[in-house]
């Protein structure tokens, strides 16, 4: 369905230059809070001087200007969320470090509109204990969150196509490991690395080094390192949603475990006429990279265990 109007020019829009207005679109939300929060007051004001004496007890506006603040930027908010879900297309596919930067503006600007939230609501609570109100936030946190959880999806198909076509193109011949795989692998569990690594270091070794043991590897093995780098790292700059990126992780893992399977074990490569015959090489080489990855588990268990609790998400 074509989209018209407005939507059709935000759509049209680059990512920064949208970012340039989602931002100020937010600080007007922020502006309206603000503004909103200095009328209630105003009006508490006034309704207090002309209640002075006998009827000063009786209940004032307050409640009701608290609810008109939930109710005008509950709205306000509701119609900025339109403006972002009319750019849901456009942004499934987005590196994920570009929608960190309107999930980080998008966040502080949220978070200052509840401030506001919370100050009228003591200004006009006048001491006494009342309930923190709705959050208004919630419409345009939805959407948010959905878009998040969108482009995480788009990354994993892109992740197991890669799988696939590495896994379907391979021969099962030893390769060479580039030394930049022992800094993929050390930022993958967690471990300290030297970043200089990438641009200095150009050799190769024989094998794949984790935790003192030593692995033969093929391409499609290492391909899956670096993409499980990549799930980590995902991990990291979507903090909100890790138990999603560690899920896609996991069903990455049992795709290539299963398609390897099929390949070696299940003679599909012989089929799919890449291999002429699965020899006894094939089926140790094969071996040896389900052993690696069976050595790198436990340490990428620990490592994403400390990433969720360090970003209050679910202990997996």
């Amino acid at each position: 369905e074509a989209q018209t109007g407005i939507s059709a020019a935000l759509c049209r829009l680059s990512f920064d230059n949208f970012l340039v207005f989602w931002r100020q679109i937010l600080q007007d939300c922020v502006d309206v809070s603000a503004r909103f929060c200095e009328y209630a007051s105003l009006i508490q004001a006034t309704a207090t001087a002309v209640l002075e004496g006998p009827s000063a007890a009786s209940e004032g506006p307050e409640p009701e200007l608290q609810r008109l603040f939930e109710v005008v930027m509950k709205s306000y908010l509701q119609k900025v969320g339109v403006l972002l879900q009319a750019r849901q297309g456009e942004h499934r596919g987005l590196k994920a470090e570009d929608w960190k930067r309107l999930l980080r503006v998008s966040h502080t600007a949220l978070d200052q509109v509840r401030a506001f939230q919370e100050r009228c609501r003591q200004r006009l609570s006048r001491g006494k204990e009342t309930h923190g109100g709705a959050d208004v936030r919630v419409e345009v946190r939805t959407h948010l969150y959905a878009q998040t959880k969108a482009i995480i999806e788009e990354f994993d198909k892109k992740c197991i196509e890669r799988v696939e076509v590495a896994l379907d193109q391979e021969r099962w011949e030893r390769t060479d490991v580039p030394l930049q795989y022992k800094t993929i692998l050390e930022q993958l569990l967690g471990k300290e690395h030297r970043l200089e690594m990438d641009a200095v270091d150009q050799g190769v070794e024989r094998y794949l080094h984790v935790d003192g043991v030593h692995f033969l590897v093929v391409p499609a093995v290492l391909t899956l390192i670096q993409l499980l780098n990549e799930y980590v790292r995902l991990c990291i700059e979507f903090d909100a949603l890790p138990e999603v990126v560690v899920q896609r992780m996991c069903s990455l893992l049992k795709f290539f475990n299963g398609k390897a399977r099929e390949l070696v074990l299940g003679g599909q490569a012989v089929s799919k006429q890449v291999l002429r015959k699965i020899t006894a090489s094939n089926l140790a080489l094969c071996s040896q990279c389900c052993g690696l990855v069976g050595q790198i588990l436990p340490s990428l268990q620990g490592h994403l265990h400390g990433l969720l609790s360090a970003e209050g998400g679910p202990a997996a």
